[in-house]
């Protein structure tokens, strides 16, 4: 086999390997978007229509909640929540990223007739960060963000 081959060979196997990953980048790019937007919207059906067991196994035990007021471990975040009267709501702009077995998301949620400790807050969208890991028993919630001004 001549050199010139021989070069052409391993040129179109390089080429190839690199068009090939960047294809299935492209495609694991657009399925951790997909998982952190489905993940994202099966947890507000869950926070509105509470299963208290079935929250409770969506979040680590050492899971952190944060907004304006301060922390809250995951006790305290599920009490809040219990608290809260959300009818109706709608979450847009989501970004997901992945780092190793997790998942950070953003998007906005935007929510109507909230209350919390019997006041009702303005309508108007508001950031929120959800981070995500992947354990055996699938994917759990660490820590949550929101980063409404209400």
């Amino acid at each position: 086999m001549n050199i010139k081959f021989k070069l052409i060979a391993v040129l179109f196997s390089v080429v190839s390997t690199i068009g090939y990953s960047k294809i299935v980048f492209a495609q694991n790019a657009e399925s951790v978007q997909a998982l952190g937007e489905r993940l994202i919207r099966q947890l507000w059906v869950d926070l509105i229509s509470p299963d208290m067991e079935k929250l409770n196994a969506e979040f680590v035990s050492g899971f952190q909640y944060i907004n304006k007021d301060g922390s809250l471990d995951k006790s305290n975040y599920l009490d809040l929540n219990n608290k809260q009267r959300i009818t109706k709501y709608s979450l847009t702009n989501f970004k997901t990223t992945q780092v190793g077995s997790n998942l950070i998301i953003t998007y906005l949620a935007n929510t109507a007739n909230e209350v919390i400790d019997g006041k009702l807050l303005p309508e108007k969208a508001a950031p929120r960060m959800a981070v995500w890991t992947k354990t055996d028993s699938g994917w759990r919630l660490i820590a949550y963000a929101n980063l409404s001004s209400f």
